[in-house]
């Protein structure tokens, strides 16, 4: 076998140019792949980073409780059953932290514009300030009690400057009317191309003018120690949390009776209003589930969406690339037909003489896959190093104003495998034909 190689070998290097065009056109295709591929990874990292950090987390529960005039309040009053379900997953939870949130409208002068609300607690959440771009302020004025962070869009629509008073009109948990007063201390980057942009301001503050007590809470998440356990540890979770507590079934689940179905992850927060006619008041806290897979179910159909793209992408210019193999191989056998004539005389087998056009072609796929996949690498790193921070509707999907590509090991050997068995189909072909050669024919050949 290894005498096989060496001659295939060498054949290689006999026609530099033909070697060097098929080559390159396999490398051509890997590098279309890999630079697809690394970056729709990448862009599925960078988006679900920068979300978890902009929402506090991996894993979202909240709660809705009913009040005594029956109607539904959105807070988390008793955690003790969430702290009891948590301590089963000890190892896999990296921490946990609390958050409120509020909707409502910002209004400064005779403007107003709606815009969410998160409230942090600026001291157990002390990375908060690097995975949100402040484009004004300092994130030490902006943790200030009073103070408030809105997004850049909104504050070009209220037309408003840092240290100037904003009112802020929105609904408390019962139900009520209120209105508080924040200053402005700084300005976030918006993430409308996500389809949503949120402000924030202190957990303390937002409790007030929701109507919560200051350590109270509208929203319990979980971050965990790898994004790629979210789906695993999520169901396991949200099968001990239903275990011990009213949970609301998850999107995908058949609806008990009594339930409402879903309560909307994020945005169940923000509702309110009486208990529907048609529903039993409850008892306690009945707790929603939602995990970051979910809320980006829409977005990771469009990147597996790409990623389909890719491959047929991929496939086509393999296909194309090896209709050029075949044909190549065809001439290097009529080429060659008198050299087979000779090795087969000399008492080489048909087996050897397959291997040898076989082996060929594996030798120029996998030179070709090399090159692509190192070329991917070049261009990858040199993209690395380009900011796209000035445009504000790419930001969310960028990792510090940069585009991040991630190549993952496994799809990377994939495709190699087919090229490969692509690149071995195409040659034998050619070279069964070769090998059915007669000695004293291809001897008796003349080109």
């Amino acid at each position: 076998m290894f005498e096989w190689f060496k001659i295939a070998l060498r054949n290689t290097s006999r026609q530099k140019k033909r070697s060097f065009l098929l080559g390159g056109a396999i490398a051509f295709g890997f590098l279309v792949i890999t630079l697809l591929n690394g970056f729709t990874s990448g862009l599925v990292i960078s988006v679900k980073d920068n979300f978890s950090g902009m929402f506090g987390g991996h894993i979202f529960i909240s709660g809705e409780e009913v009040s005594e005039r029956g109607s539904i309040i959105y807070r988390i009053s008793n955690p003790l059953v969430l702290d009891e379900v948590i301590s089963e997953f000890q190892t896999d939870i990296k921490k946990t932290i609390q958050r409120s949130s509020m909707s409502g409208d910002a209004i400064f002068g005779t403007k107003s514009t709606l815009v969410l609300i998160d409230g942090i607690n600026y001291e157990k959440e002390p990375d908060f300030f690097s995975n949100v771009e402040l484009l004004e302020g300092t994130a030490e004025e902006a943790s200030q009690p009073g103070s408030i962070m809105i997004p850049d869009e909104v504050a070009s629509k209220l037309g408003i400057q840092l240290g100037e008073t904003i009112l802020y009109s929105t609904t408390t948990v019962t139900g009520q009317k209120n209105v508080g007063e924040f200053v402005l201390r700084g300005i976030v980057k918006s993430q409308t191309g996500f389809g949503f942009s949120s402000g924030f301001a202190s957990i303390v503050d937002v409790n007030d003018l929701i109507g919560l007590p200051p350590e109270g809470f509208t929203s319990f998440n979980l971050y965990l120690h790898s994004m790629e356990s979210i789906d695993p540890i999520g169901d396991a979770l949200y099968a001990s949390l239903s275990e011990k507590a009213d949970v609301a079934p998850r999107e995908g689940e058949e609806e008990e009776e009594g339930h409402r179905g879903p309560g909307g992850g994020m945005g169940a927060m923000f509702m309110g209003g009486a208990l529907p006619k048609a529903e039993e008041p409850w008892e306690g806290t009945k707790y929603t589930f939602t995990t970051l897979n979910e809320i980006m179910s829409d977005f990771m159909s469009l990147i597996g969406v790409l990623k389909t793209i890719s491959l047929v992408v991929f496939i086509i210019l393999l296909v194309i690339t090896m209709v050029g193999i075949l044909n190549t191989y065809r001439m290097v056998m009529i080429e060659r037909t008198r050299e087979i004539g000779t090795m087969r005389a000399i008492g080489v087998q048909k087996g050897g003489i397959r291997s040898i056009f076989v082996w060929e072609a594996g030798i120029i796929a996998l030179g070709g896959a090399l090159a692509g996949l190192i070329a991917a690498g070049i261009i990858m790193l040199i993209m690395g190093f380009i900011s796209f921070s000035d445009i504000t509707f790419l930001s969310f999907f960028l990792r510090e104003g940069k585009i991040n590509f991630a190549v993952e090991a496994g799809e990377v050997i994939t495709n190699l495998l087919l090229l490969l068995g692509l690149s071995l189909f195409s040659a034998y072909l050619p070279a069964r034909a070769a090998a059915k050669l007669k000695p004293a024919d291809a001897l008796r050949t003349e080109y």
